[in-house]
């Protein structure tokens, strides 16, 4: 993770004009800076390298995640779409023959009619 961290980080200064000198920060460097205060420095900075990794790959997973709700939303939109022309095409059918998709209307008196008759 820390090679993909360091690539986020310091892809943008390949860009900078080569009289800028960017310079490693050294906390000890720093005249005044007491051994405790570079530390405590030191122990900043890698809590937030650590948040940063983390909120990093939390970024990957909700991109994924995302990829594949689109995908799943891709897909339910079809169906319905099929589904919404499948049901208009009946329901046209049915108006212009109102008898088509109806049983026939047989009750019990009339099989025993049949029966007995």
């Amino acid at each position: 993770m820390s090679d993909e961290l360091d690539e986020i980080l310091y892809s943008e200064l390949d860009c900078l004009p080569d009289a800028v000198q960017v310079e490693e920060f050294e906390p000890n460097a720093i005249e005044g800076v007491s051994p405790e205060d570079a530390t405590s420095d030191n122990i900043k900075i890698d809590e937030l390298t650590s948040d940063l990794e983390n909120a990093l790959l939390e970024i990957k997973n909700l991109k994924e995640e995302n990829r594949i709700l689109k995908e799943e939303n891709d897909i339910l939109a079809k169906n319905i779409s099929s589904l919404y022309r499948t049901a208009t095409s009946e329901i046209r059918k049915l108006q212009s023959n109102p008898t088509r998709g109806r049983k026939p209307n047989r009750s019990k008196h009339s099989n025993h009619r049949r029966q007995n008759g």
